[in-house]
């Protein structure tokens, strides 16, 4: 078998066929062209076809004498033919016919070295050859690993930054290589390119069983390669293609090919951007498919009908027994599908949803579900914020399914209550190996009323007596040692009124004596648990002293349990603390300075706890860029388990209060020599390097910016240029501003805020700008927080400023939703109270976005949410359904707060160039008298006016309409 006598440039793999005999395999290592060669031949007994996937067999190849000497080179065989000696070719005597025929007859086996026409080919089934000669093709340094490696059952080149070229030349040897059957490719910025390249190859290898291409950005072109070779392929069994940037459109290509395939069992599709669409294709796919057991589908966007669709095929199917769906937003409605889906599915054994927004409602309904499911194992609903009702809710429903094969159940990071736990005691006795995990019992946050021990009652008799420790001990202390005897602290006692027993008072001695020596240190040992009293909701975690990095540093570790008010607990009864105060002062005289931070977990670390010594601590912190404080925990969450086996990750901290966008990871060793043995060895595991690397956070490559810069203009009514001068609104300027500008066609982008309202034009436009509004406004710069007067440099009256010609203005459709609005501000000081809250609206809540190109002119309810921060002041756009997310009592509003309605302009994205559009919306509201709150967004511009002139505002629109029309 040969493989074609050139790899053309165009071709991602060169054509595999075989000679059709052993003449015209003869014939072609005679031609005298250097050939990309391969295979020498395949057995006889096998038929011939017109692809093979190669043979493992000698074969002898005879030539006649005649036959003229070349070299062949063969990426098949590491032998090189010798040129035929003339003299040895001059003393052999012709054959005839009869003669030849005898001696290639079947029945002849003379075959010796001393013969120099004939020479034995080896194949070489692993193509190391073949691929030295692939990678001068393409222009690549072959991977020294892979040669090292190539005849491995199991080949890892994850991190080898192949590209797209260098999966090509990989590609040419694994199409014949007999030795890999499990292959990773992992992280290689293979692109669309390479894993078409990987998936021809596939079509051809019949030994690869396990694939890893993750990470690879394969994207639509990639999708379709693999879609094609799944047509085609019949070994390969595991897939993984988490994280290579599948759309809706990709992924409609692998849906396709999953209605069919009846080989992958298990496949990864994690950690890509599947939206709706493809949660309707992938909710088809599952439902057809009849081979896949394993599916992960974590870390997309499925919400609403994405997540509804998938639900629906997981109720379809009878194959699938391990799925995975967390860190999608299946939320209610996805809940209830899924409850649905376990109501008819029978095979189902696994099922990961946590991290999904679930609230109570769809726990419930999820609960139903399982009240009738017979097969499911293992549940995982960790980190949803269905809180303790909807745990209980699931409990229930296994109480009432007796015939449930349910064992493990994990609501992590959900705190449960009393209820809840005399349920799971019941249901225990039905199902003795239930396991259930969850974020503890809250009514252990309620701490018990300390007992009444002898050292407590000490401590009271303090408090009620406005005494001292010293004064109880004064007489006995007399040369100032803290260390009185036995006898002298029990005489002491007896003189007050604290009501101790004797057997109190002796247990009270025993316990400060702890070394039985005779003596106690009133002073340090009584003080120290005095300070250890439990009506502290705190409890300290951990002290240390510096050792590398800034010297004379103490750095001390606390918890409060029960959050906030725990922590306000502490500090007012710290405030009234006399011993506490006096300990203040002292410890003033030895300080330079004090810092403080309020620091919240990251869930996926350890739990603080004290360790066993000696130990030496690492503290690592980290100052993050605003708004990456999301991805540097996704990557965190995956990279920690490389840090576990040694015991070593104490804890990862993120600043709540204090500076913000700090990190911290506390790390433990035995010495030093641990700590650099233990980072070596997580550097040499896969996938921490990578998870690593990716906390440097790149900037987003798919972040659209308009190509011009624009600069702010504000408009106020007393020439005063500060933000503490009135804003007049954006009605009352569309006469005197807004339209003016739109006859000189400048184009003009609106934001208003609570406070004021800003008019951005393109920089290259402010000369038309100066010169258009000058003879009615003193316009002036702001430098340096000083305004300077500007005005207009050389431009003649009459001529349109901009050297543009006026366009006509185009009639925009205007929608408006159903959905009521408020304008709101907040008090930056109180921003941190809302973080989270904000950053889940952000990012998370309003869903993946759609397509805004298609919107319905039908639109009946929009998801809008504005933060804008100006010269610190906060302003906040939000529809009342999400308003009841944020404290009422942070959020401020004006006095009447009225409720706004929103017209949205345009049913295509608007562009940057057209000029006229807020002219088309401001103009006749300002002829009305009708406030108008304007926002101009990339796309889109949508205009907020009082609920009740709503109707009034679409009539004068139309009537606008009808009249450029």
């Amino acid at each position: 078998m040969v493989l074609g006598k050139k790899l053309a440039k165009e071709s991602m793999l060169p054509s595999v066929q075989e000679a059709r005999d052993t003449d015209l395999e003869s014939e072609g290592s005679s031609a005298g062209t250097p050939q990309l060669g391969g295979i020498s031949g395949r057995p006889a007994s096998r038929p011939g076809k017109p692809f093979s996937r190669g043979g493992v067999d000698y074969k002898i190849i005879p030539r006649s004498a005649k036959s003229k000497s070349v070299t062949n080179i063969s990426l098949g065989s590491d032998q090189t033919e010798q040129q035929d000696s003339p003299a040895k070719v001059e003393e052999r005597q012709p054959l005839d016919d009869n003669q030849e025929e005898e001696l290639n007859g079947p029945e002849v086996d003379w075959d010796t070295d001393l013969e120099p026409g004939e020479t034995r080919t080896t194949y070489d089934p692993s193509g190391r050859t073949m691929y030295l000669e692939a990678c001068k093709v393409y222009g690549v340094v072959p991977a020294s690993y892979f040669l090292l490696h190539i005849q491995d059952p199991e080949l890892n080149m994850m991190h080898h930054g192949l590209g797209p070229q260098g999966a090509k030349a990989l590609a040419v040897p694994l199409v014949t290589n007999t030795f890999i059957v499990k292959l990773s490719l992992q992280d290689n910025w293979l692109e669309g390119e390479g894993g078409a390249a990987i998936a021809e190859m596939l079509k051809e290898n019949c030994y690869i069983t396990e694939l890893d291409l993750s990470d690879n950005k394969l994207g639509v072109t990639g999708a379709q390669a693999l879609s094609s070779m799944l047509l085609e392929n019949n070994t390969l069994v595991s897939l993984n293609l988490s994280g290579n940037e599948f759309d809706d459109h990709a992924t409609k290509h692998l849906a396709e090919v999953l209605v069919t395939n009846q080989k992958v069992e298990t496949l990864d599709l994690s950690h890509n951007r599947m939206a709706d669409g493809a949660g309707e294709a992938m909710g088809h796919a599952i439902a057809e498919n009849t081979r896949m057991n394993d599916l992960n589908l974590s870390w997309n966007c499925f919400r609403g009908k994405g997540a509804i669709s998938v639900a629906k095929g997981l109720g379809a199917n009878i194959f699938l027994r391990v799925v995975d769906l967390s860190y999608n937003g299946f939320g209610k409605d996805g809940a209830a599908a899924l409850g649905d889906a376990l109501k008819v599915n029978n095979v189902l054994e696994e099922l990961n949803i946590s991290n999904n927004r679930i609230p109570p409602e769809g726990a419930v309904r999820l609960a139903m579900g399982l009240k009738e499911n017979k097969t499911l194992k293992v549940l995982n609903l960790a980190r949803n914020p269905f809180q303790s009702a909807g745990c209980y809710a699931v409990l229930k429903s296994l109480q009432g399914n007796p015939e449930s094969a349910i064992e493990s159940l994990d609501f992590s990071d959900i705190t449960v209550n009393t209820d809840f736990d005399d349920l799971y005691k019941t249901v225990k006795e039905i199902f003795p190996g239930l396991q259930i995990k969850h974020g503890g019992n809250a009514d252990m946050f309620k701490r018990a009323k300390a007992k009444t021990d002898p050292l407590s009652k000490l401590k009271q008799h303090l408090k009620e007596k406005n005494l001292q420790l010293e004064d109880i001990f004064e007489s006995a202390g007399e040369d100032d040692s803290p260390l009185i005897t036995r006898e002298e602290f029990q005489r002491s006692l007896l003189t007050t009124t604290i009501p101790l027993s004797q057997e109190e008072l002796q247990s009270l001695m025993d316990t400060l004596d702890k070394n039985n020596e005779g003596q106690i240190d009133f002073r340090a040992e009584v003080q120290q648990r005095l300070h250890r009293a439990e009506d502290y909701p705190c409890e300290i975690l951990g002290s240390w002293n510096t050792w590398y990095g800034e010297q004379d540093q103490a750095v001390h570790l606390w918890r409060y349990s029960g959050g906030y008010p725990a922590l306000m607990e502490c500090l007012n009864k710290l405030r009234k603390d006399k011993e506490y105060l006096e300990y203040r002062k002292e410890r003033s005289k030895m300080l330079n300075s004090r810092k403080n931070q309020l620091l919240l977990e990251f869930s996926f670390w350890n739990e603080p706890a004290p360790r066993h010594g000696p130990n030496i601590y690492e503290l690592r912190t980290y100052h993050l860029k605003p708004g990456t404080m999301i991805e540097w925990g996704n990557n965190w969450a995956r990279a920690i388990k490389h840090r576990q086996e040694n015991n070593e990750a104490v804890g990862g901290f993120f600043t709540q209060i204090g500076d913000l966008y700090v990190v911290h990871h506390l790390w433990a060793y035995k010495d030093l020599q641990s700590r650099e043995e233990t980072r070596k060895a997580a550097w040499r595991k896969p996938g921490w390097d990578e998870n690593v690397f990716y906390t440097e956070l790149p900037e987003s490559e798919h972040l659209q910016v308009e190509s011009d810069t624009w600069l702010p203009l504000n408009v106020v009514c007393n020439g005063n240029a500060s933000s503490s001068s009135q804003a007049v609104g954006v009605t009352k300027i569309a006469k005197s501003v807004i339209t003016p500008l739109a006859e000189q066609h400048v184009s003009v982008f609106m934001l208003s805020t609570y406070q004021t309202d800003y008019i951005l034009v393109r920089e290259k436009d402010l000369p038309v700008v100066i010169h258009t509004l000058e003879e009615e406004f003193a316009i002036f710069r702001e430098e340096r927080g000083e305004p300077h007067p500007v005005h207009s440099q050389g431009t003649e009256n009459g001529v349109q400023k901009n050297g543009k010609e006026a366009v006509k203005m185009k009639v925009h459709p205007v929608l408006s939703p159903q959905n009521s609005f408020c304008v709101m501000s907040l008090d930056p000081d109180t921003l941190p109270t809302i973080a989270t809250t904000l950053i889940d609206v952000l990012f998370y809540s309003n869903g993946s976005a759609k397509d805004e190109t298609t919107a319905s002119q039908g639109l009946d309810y929009i998801k809008f949410f504005s933060f804008s921060l100006i010269d610190g002041y906060i302003s906040i756009v939000m529809d009342t359904e999400t308003q009841r997310r944020f404290p009422s009592n942070l959020l401020f509003t004006s006095s009447s707060g009225e409720l706004w309605r929103m017209v949205r302009i345009g049913g295509q994205p608007l562009g940057f160039d057209e000029c006229g559009i807020v002219a088309q919306i401001s103009q006749p509201l300002a002829e009305a008298d009708i406030s108008a709150y304007y926002i101009s967004t990339f796309s889109f511009d949508h205009a907020l006016v009082p609920e009740e002139d709503i109707s009034n505002v679409i009539s004068l629109l139309q009537k606008t309409t009808e009249a450029i029309e």
